[in-house]
């Protein structure tokens, strides 16, 4: 896999992660090569408004809000864990060695 693969793989894997559609993603990958910026930062703040309605909601009921906003941290510091790796984490911990 070269570079330039794996930096659009984590791209799409983070902007997922985030909660763009697969069109928005495909619409942000082709914007980089026009460099049309104030497209690509008008759908940052469509779907920051939307995370903040989904926010908004989750507050109301559970406390699954802090993982909303932390979600929403990590996208935006490039530090979104890949789902698969803390799924796999998630079933090794569930697993206890018998003594």
């Amino acid at each position: 896999m070269t570079t330039t693969m794996f930096v659009g793989f984590w791209f799409i894997r983070s902007a997922q992660a985030a909660g763009f559609t697969l069109e928005q993603i495909g619409e942000l990958l082709a914007l980089d090569a026009t460099e049309d910026r104030a497209r690509v930062r008008a759908l940052a703040k469509e779907r920051l408004v939307a995370l903040g309605s989904q926010i908004e909601a989750l507050e109301k009921g559970t406390g699954v809000a802090s993982t909303a906003r932390t979600r929403m941290r990590q996208w935006f510091r490039g530090t979104v864990p890949d789902p698969d790796l803390v799924r796999s984490r998630r079933r090794m911990n569930a697993v206890k060695p018998s003594a």
